[in-house]
């Protein structure tokens, strides 16, 4: 018998784990049971932590390997270069500025990256009064309530994925050029063996396609892939930390609050595995 108590807090995706606190070392039976929830639920909340950065190092690294951040180095955290500080205003940590982040769209982080991250661990520090909800799109249940046809159609199809091309080709000593990359637009997980979409905004065209004779795809996919049906919206609280699945789910940083508060979280990933190869966008498509 599972020693995790676990509440699902939606139809579509998500569940609350109840009485861990994450500062403490968990033995291996108990993060192999979390690991199995997450893979059943995708979403994973632990309420009331109070996790430092290296606590929550400690706590993340458990699930795998942790991404160093590299690809976004300007919401680095100057000690700690597997936790992000992602706020919705600068803020200066030891003497460096970070945040200004608003990713109010529907999104897999860091989608454009040959080696795509695997999972988010997102702990809110600082909430606004209200509002600040993420909501979070399974994408096995939109590709399962497609169509054989349709599934048959989407099976075949390479998505090419781009950083927005204002950060991505901008001139700034802390990013790097990252290239766009070409990604199967379903993927299979070896665990579970249930097929995904992976779409999402960093997808631009498909492979062999031009962007307009894509577009009536991407629109249709990108509408049903977000049908309230597949939606789980978390309203969070101070001291939560979300663990979802970055490969099955989509999220959207939802502005429905005061912008003049702070929205303040601490982020880690883990690298997932090599699912897309660098992609050359011919010119007449860069535009």
């Amino acid at each position: 018998m599972g020693k995790l108590d676990i509440r699902r807090l939606g139809y579509a995706c998500g569940a609350e784990v109840v009485g861990l606190d994450l500062r403490k070392r968990l033995d291996d039976e108990i993060i192999a049971e979390i690991k199995s929830a997450w893979l059943e639920h995708l979403v994973l909340c632990f309420r009331k932590q109070t996790l430092a950065p290296e606590e929550q190092v400690a706590f993340c690294g458990r699930f795998g390997e942790l991404d160093d951040q590299r690809n976004s180095v300007r919401n680095r955290h100057p000690d700690y270069p597997a936790v992000q500080i992602l706020s919705n205003k600068p803020l200066e940590v030891n003497e460096k500025m970070i945040g200004g982040n608003r990713f109010n769209f529907w999104h897999s982080d860091h989608a454009y990256t040959p080696r795509v991250q695997m999972a988010g661990f997102l702990h809110a520090l600082v909430l606004p009064d209200i509002g600040g909800d993420t909501m979070f799109a399974n994408q096995q249940m939109a590709y399962e309530s497609l169509s054989p046809k349709m599934q048959s159609i989407v099976a075949s199809l390479e998505g090419i994925q781009e950083r927005s091309a204002g950060v991505n080709r901008a001139v700034n000593k802390d990013e790097r050029f990252i290239p766009p990359t070409a990604q199967r637009l379903v993927q299979v997980f070896p665990e579970t063996g249930r097929k995904t979409l992976y779409l999402g905004g960093y997808m631009r065209f498909f492979k062999g396609m031009t962007p307009g004779e894509s577009k009536p795809i991407l629109d249709f996919l990108s509408q049903h892939a977000t049908r309230y049906e597949f939606i789980y919206r978390h309203r969070w609280a101070v001291g939560d930390l979300i663990m979802w699945n970055n490969r099955a789910l989509m999220h959207y940083g939802v502005l429905d609050y005061d912008m003049t508060q702070r929205r303040l979280m601490q982020r880690c990933a883990l690298v997932g595995p090599k699912i897309g190869i660098p992609y050359e966008i011919e010119p007449a498509l860069a535009s």
